[in-house]
């Protein structure tokens, strides 16, 4: 009896060290977006899709987790690749806030994609709070994404080419209002114009 005790011991330890070492490559094939949602008083749910596909096909949907609070988040086991994040409210929280997408998010295996820090519009507004539209003219692409990042902001999707002019959706710091980032964007070298984004929702 012992002895056949000690075999079903090794089969055990055996298959807790395979899938071990399963779960660790696995880490180090895939990545994470990290993120947080405000305000608090919200309930969404998040899910990651590849970009480019439709979320209404269930296999497109490479991850998701809801919220019953705002906060931090995290989806893990993520292909390398860009994806997109759409953020659908739950109950009352549909009839207090707006959601929508963020787009253009690059995972790479075995690190964290971080700062999708996404602030909900109040229903009531008439533009987006977290976001601004710059347009850069005759200006690089490394120096567009210089001076968005140097302003503190990230690109929530991909750019749209109009002529001379390159349109950049941009999320902006937690700390600052649209009218203040218009302010300060206006000024920069290349930028043609930068003016609030209006209300669109997925939901």
């Amino acid at each position: 009896m012992g002895k056949y005790l000690a075999v079903i011991l090794c089969i055990v330890c055996v298959l807790f060290l395979v899938y071990g070492c399963f779960e660790e490559t696995k880490a180090k094939n895939t990545g994470t977006i990290n993120g947080r949602v405000s305000p608090d008083d919200i309930s969404i749910r998040i899910i990651a899709k590849k970009s480019g596909t439709d979320y209404q096909i269930e296999d497109n949907i490479k991850g998701e987790i809801t919220l019953a609070t705002g906060g931090e988040f995290s989806i893990e086991k993520l292909s390398p690749g860009t994806y997109d994040l759409l953020f659908f409210l739950q109950g009352e929280s549909k009839e207090k806030y707006i959601a929508n997408r963020w787009g253009e998010i690059i995972v790479e295996a075995g690190k964290i994609t971080s700062g999708i820090n996404y602030r909900l519009t109040p229903k009531n507004s008439n533009y987006n709070i977290d976001e601004v539209l710059v347009a850069f003219e005759n200006t690089k692409v490394e120096d567009a994404q210089k001076t968005i990042r140097l302003l503190g902001c990230t690109i929530k999707d991909k750019p749209t080419t109009l002529g001379q002019l390159v349109l950049y959706l941009v999320d902006i710091p937690d700390d600052k209002s649209v009218g203040e980032m218009i302010s300060m964007f206006v000024k920069e070298e290349g930028v043609q114009s930068a003016e609030p984004n209006g209300i669109s929702t997925i939901n």
